[in-house]
């Protein structure tokens, strides 16, 4: 008997509470003020005002409601048509109506929230019936912010049953950055894509974008703006550089990429910039060994090209912008290490050739070579050095374009080392893989000279080196 009577008196309350607050619907809830006015998210502290008898609560990223309207939301079941028509007659806000129907629950899912479409209604009816736009996409921006809201309209448009309403709300929020003033680069802020980094391109945010500085410029043709100079304001060349070559491997927006990537080079090309400045603005100049697998390269490499075609009297190459920041040493070293990674091993095999083939063409002896590369430092590493076998296909290359000088890389290593140094370099060179082929190189060498050379007091003591070195060697390792 409790157990009813308890049950009872709980629907009696229940039931005045409704009566309650159907009574003073009209008395407690105000409408708010600019609903055709864009209201761009702005940090806020929590904070309660008071209005006329009510109470209201804000916080930051949601719109202003009542908490006499927070509360009717809760025990208040799914709005009918009639219910709606009450509101409006009874001028109820957008805002507090979107509170009532929940959908400041909804989230990321809200367009696909059926109460969404009777908002949408009741924004239009309202906008008749009081002769002044309450404005469905301020709400919405106040309640999510510009970002979000546009990602929210990106995958809604993308599904059947909500893509006709997310492309109104689009083409609504682009109006409404338009009254408000904003820019295409201020747009550009507001959907974050200064913080996207390489990633802009090939972000959903960017065809919204997009799409608004084209509106942008129609409208406003005398504060005109283009992508690549809203990309340049917020990225530096070697960011943008980066970011055109990543989007140019996505099938989508590759078509953007390229153009980008010319209207950049036309800048460069505008500014009567070298391609030496160009690297360096890609900050090649400190990429170090990684140079070849830098993205930026492919970029500069196009510059290179076309700079070549637009100033034949100031042609440059690829390996002389290389020499000129790394000298020759560095270059041969990154050479190597690019020739064992299957993704550069092309271009390093290449720019070794152009590398050879500078020295040739700018005069180069081996003896000079030997030092730039700093072998003659090399010590006991010798042998096993890269930069060794760089040196020995310079020499093949010399000799074979200079056959009449009397130069051998025998005598350029024994200008540096002693036969006693060299033989222990070939002993030890010999049981190295890396550098077997090297030592047997030089061991012929060295034979060779020393069968060449007059029997003298020399030729004896070399002959004893030939004889008895490995043993002294063996002794030297035991």
């Amino acid at each position: 008997m409790r157990v009813i009577y308890a049950v009872l008196l709980a629907a009696v309350v229940v039931a005045r509470v409704d009566a309650f607050l159907e009574a003073t619907d009209l008395a407690m809830v105000k409408p708010s003020a600019n609903h055709h006015e864009v209201t761009l998210p702005t940090k806020r502290l929590l904070r309660t005002q008071e209005t006329g008898d009510d109470e209201y609560e804000e916080r930051a990223g949601g719109i202003p409601v009542s908490a006499v309207e927070k509360a009717k939301a809760i025990i208040t079941p799914a709005a009918s048509t009639e219910k709606l028509k009450t509101w409006l007659n009874s001028g109820k806000s957008l805002d507090d109506v979107f509170v009532r129907l929940k959908l400041d629950k909804a989230k990321d899912q809200i367009l696909s929230s059926p109460q969404f479409t009777n908002w949408l209604n009741y924004a239009d009816d309202l906008t008749s019936k009081a002769g002044k736009e309450a404005s469905a996409i301020a709400t919405l921006t106040t309640q999510y912010g510009d970002e979000a809201l546009a990602k929210i309209i990106i995958a809604a448009k993308k599904i059947e049953g909500t893509k006709a309403v997310a492309t109104r709300l689009e083409a609504e929020q682009m109006q409404s950055w338009l009254a408000a003033g904003s820019t295409a680069d201020d747009v550009f802020k507001l959907l974050k894509l200064d913080k996207a980094g390489d990633d802009v391109l090939t972000s959903p945010l960017f065809n919204t974008w997009s799409m608004y500085m084209q509106i942008f410029n129609k409208e406003n043709p005398a504060k005109k703006t283009t992508l690549y100079a809203t990309l340049a304001t917020h990225y530096s060349d070697d960011v943008l550089a980066r970011m055109v070559e990543s989007a140019k491997k996505v099938k989508t927006t590759a078509g953007t990429a390229k153009r980008v990537e010319a209207t950049q080079i036309q800048s460069w090309l505008g500014r009567k910039q070298t391609p030496d400045n160009v690297f360096k603005l890609l900050k090649l100049d400190s990429a170090g060994d990684d140079v070849l697998a830098n993205p930026a390269l492919n970029t500069w490499a196009t510059y290179l090209n076309t700079f070549n075609k637009e100033n034949p009297d100031k042609k440059t190459t690829m390996i002389a912008t290389l020499t000129a920041n790394y000298g020759d040493e560095g270059v041969s070293r990154m050479l190597d290490a690019a020739k064992k990674v299957e993704t550069t091993k092309s271009i390093a095999t290449n720019l070794e050739t152009a590398q050879i083939q500078q020295w040739l063409s700018t005069g180069k002896y081996p003896a000079s070579i030997f030092t730039r590369l700093n072998l003659d430092k090399a010590g006991d590493d010798l042998l096993p050095s890269p930069l060794f076998t760089t040196f020995t296909k310079f020499t093949d290359a010399y000799h074979a374009k200079n056959p009449r000088v009397l130069m051998t890389t025998g005598s350029i290593v024994n200008a540096y080392y002693d036969d006693l140094s060299v033989v222990k370099m070939i002993l030890a060179g010999d049981k190295i893989p890396s550098s077997a082929d090297a030592a047997k190189r030089m061991e012929g060498v060295l034979f060779k000279e020393w069968m060449a050379a007059p029997r003298s007091s020399g030729y004896w003591r070399k002959t004893q080196l030939v004889f008895f070195l490995p043993v002294i060697y063996q002794r030297e390792q035991s």
